[in-house]
């Protein structure tokens, strides 16, 4: 794959998918969903980042006013850092260019880690827990977690819809070879991502849709 057909892929949500598992990805968002050139380093289709919570997830592990300062500063300096990365030259190896956002992530998320509290960091691994089992959902998976009062039948609903969905991303993906132009790859991704976002919204009840909506606007990098 060109680096030009993986920005798009990450800008549409369409790497978030089983066989790029997390970790290989550089954790809960990945150096694939986040370097892109449509969002000057930092990626347009948002993953769970301390770096780049939502207000009303900050809220939920209690982030401070002075935590969120130093979580914008590290944003900003991992941004600065991503752009000047040798690989984002035309002709670099993409592999390097990978390997080296990834480290780039890692070290920041270790020192965002680091402003937490012990408390604030149990927290965030239970949200973060919480937001693996949704993941393949793309946008919605972040949003579901500002969203209260799921009942165990809609939490099985909703693992029933990742499967749907993962199936559908690998459907896409094995299309790939016939879709080369930028404009049929969108159009394909965005078909898929407004199915999922439709299944979530009939598992939801309507306050829960209007929870999902308010995450949704929060969102970063949509």
């Amino acid at each position: 794959m060109t680096r030009q057909l993986l920005a798009l892929l990450g800008s549409v949500g369409l790497l978030c998918v089983s066989g790029f598992p997390a970790r290989a990805q550089g954790g809960a968002g990945g150096p694939f969903r986040r370097f892109t050139p449509a969002s000057s380093g930092m990626a347009a289709s948002p993953g769970l980042s301390l770096l780049q919570l939502p207000p009303r997830l900050q809220a939920r592990i209690q982030i401070t006013a002075e935590q969120k300062k130093g979580l914008d500063a590290l944003r900003r300096k991992l941004q600065q850092e991503l752009l000047k990365l040798p690989g984002r030259n035309p002709g670099a190896p993409e592999p390097a260019l990978y390997r080296s956002a990834a480290a780039a992530r890692e070290q920041a998320t270790r020192d965002a880690q680091a402003l937490l509290t012990s408390y604030q960091q149990k927290l965030y691994h239970l949200m973060e827990r919480e937001y693996r089992q949704y993941e393949p959902l793309g946008r919605p998976a972040l949003a579901l977690l500002s969203v209260s009062g799921l009942s165990d039948d809609q939490k099985t609903a909703l693992r029933d819809l990742v499967r749907e969905t993962q199936a559908q991303r690998q459907d896409a993906f094995r299309g790939l070879a016939e879709r080369t132009d930028p404009q049929s790859l969108q159009q394909a991704a965005s078909l898929v991502n407004a199915r999922v976002e439709g299944g979530v919204r009939q598992i939801l009840t309507v306050e829960q849709q209007k929870e999902l909506d308010a995450a949704l606007r929060e969102l970063p990098f949509t």
